[in-house]
């Protein structure tokens, strides 16, 4: 069995009623979520090829993510908006590619400079991505996680879900709408991850909301923007997250109340040096 599927075993033996995910309606508790996967496992046991991971049901992906490590597969994400074509391309591309001994999950860089590649990351790889930022306790045993990026992103999977997971959060997955931020803390959330593209409009609001930070990923964000969430809205921002070929799953500077967050300097996360990309 994988580290991760592992660590998930564990969790639902020590805490199976401990709330892990959320959409809508609908709800898994540790015990549930890895019962979900085991079943799930032996229908994939002894298949060839990497598992796909569709993108449109986020309980779904993750409960396919873990039963396809139990079962000793290797994995390979589909995020929204890929084309069929591509697809195909990459289907055949996984084929032929070089997968770490022990299995692994391949997420797609975002090709922003240059083309999209796939970055296989073994479970190792993605707890280390996933625990990089513990010590700072952002997110924190009993939160809620409002997840507004697909679970397929590398951002919405390590630093939402499996963060979450890890640590004892729970990880609700929403569509932000309006208001990313009324909408995530009407959830319950202490902590939000939201789109590049989300911040514009929560930052038109003037009402303050009580969260503990907002992690944003997926392009660029305008400094206006986070300067008046954080000093109107009065919840602390993070930018950066990505994984890049031959680079971290990283943010920038810690959630402090005034985070000088442009320093490149201050980066941190899960180092991709010796992971073979195809």
């Amino acid at each position: 069995m994988s580290v991760l599927a592992g660590e998930l075993a564990a969790i639902a033996r020590r805490h199976p009623g401990r709330p892990a995910l959320r959409r809508g309606g609908e709800a898994l508790g540790a015990g549930p979520l890895a019962e979900a996967a085991a079943r799930r496992a032996e229908t994939l046991a002894g298949g060839r090829g990497p598992v796909p991971l569709d993108h449109s049901d986020p309980v779904r992906f993750v409960v396919e993510f873990f039963a396809a490590r139990m079962a000793g597969r290797n994995a390979a994400v589909r995020p929204p908006g890929t084309p069929d074509e591509l697809v195909r391309m990459r289907e055949e591309a996984e084929g032929r590619g070089r997968w770490p001994e022990g299995g692994a999950t391949a997420f797609y860089t975002s090709g922003s400079v240059g083309a999209s590649r796939a970055v296989p990351l073994t479970d190792s790889n993605l707890a280390a991505g996933a625990l990089a930022f513990a010590e700072r306790g952002e997110i924190r045993p009993g939160d809620v996680v409002a997840i507004g990026v697909p679970a397929a992103h590398v951002f919405g999977f390590v630093r939402g879900v499996l963060n979450a997971l890890l640590v004892g959060a729970e990880a609700v997955f929403f569509v932000p709408r309006r208001d990313a931020l009324a909408e995530a803390a009407s959830l319950g959330a202490a902590v939000a991850l939201l789109p590049a593209g989300a911040l514009g409009p929560a930052a038109r609001r003037r009402s303050r909301v009580s969260l503990r930070a907002v992690f944003c990923g997926g392009g660029r964000v305008r400094e206006e923007d986070v300067e008046a969430i954080e000093n109107v809205r009065g919840v602390p921002v993070r930018v950066g997250y990505r994984v890049v070929a031959r680079a971290v799953v990283c943010s920038h500077a810690p959630v402090t109340r005034r985070t000088n967050w442009v320093d490149s300097s201050k980066m941190a996360g899960a180092s991709l040096s010796s992971v073979a990309t195809w």
